[in-house]
């Protein structure tokens, strides 16, 4: 008993880690996404392209905040089990 305490203390110290390395963030590809769009809210293909290296850092971003994501979704997982 004692040995199964320690590793939920332990699982919980790692969920704090996890939950505090996501922030709340307002993701800039959502941001993005609105001004890719014409009038009609179809997506335009210049815009895109005059865009794609700042969409390219935005995505890459996103990419980024769903691995810390993922890895708290993984520890909260794993102490529910616990």
């Amino acid at each position: 008993m004692v040995h199964k305490n320690r590793v939920l203390w332990m699982m919980h110290q790692h969920l704090i880690q996890a939950l505090t390395a996501v922030p709340e963030k307002r993701l800039a590809l959502l941001e993005m996404s609105w001004k890719v769009l014409d009038k009609d809210g179809q997506l335009d293909e210049n815009k895109i392209m005059a865009m794609s290296q700042e969409l390219e850092q935005a995505a890459a971003e996103a990419r980024d905040y769903m691995k810390q994501v993922e890895k708290a979704i993984w520890f909260i997982q794993a102490l529910l089990k616990a």
